[in-house]
């Protein structure tokens, strides 16, 4: 059985070109994953196939074009971007709500309890893929 690879839509035409306009598909996007672990990120794009999947190893970019996302994206944020990121997942949802976007999910490979997060943002292990299946 042939499977297609999932349908990746760059965040700029930078990607595909040498401007630096929004890529007109952007809104077509219908999960976003934020997240530095490339491994992960394409065991993630693997298992989403079939969905439009955007793709940011650092999530300033993401906030820097998020203007030309729908605000019910789902958003799927990884907790720890490395030692020289400014912000960790908590504070990249936390900034995401207030810019309106409504589907945001903490995805870590720690345990979050869902009493410590706020209301906006849920919890996924990262080693639990089937969960994703509800997105």
């Amino acid at each position: 059985m042939k499977t297609d690879p999932p349908t990746l839509i760059p965040a700029t035409c930078q990607d595909v070109a040498t401007t630096n306009a929004p890529h007109p598909n952007l809104k077509d996007i219908q999960i976003v994953l934020l997240d530095d672990n490339l491994v992960f990120a394409d065991a993630f794009k693997f298992r989403f196939m079939r969905k439009k999947i955007g793709h940011f190893a650092e999530p300033q970019e993401f906030i820097a074009v998020s203007h030309h996302y729908s605000k019910d994206t789902i958003i799927c944020i990884d907790n720890d971007f490395g030692i020289a990121a400014p912000l960790n997942g908590i504070q990249v949802a936390k900034r995401l709500h207030e810019l309106g976007f409504t589907r945001l999910f903490l995805v870590s490979g720690t345990y979050f309890s869902e009493d410590i997060l706020p209301s906006y943002l849920t919890f996924i292990e990262k080693i639990n893929l089937e969960y994703f299946s509800l997105l």
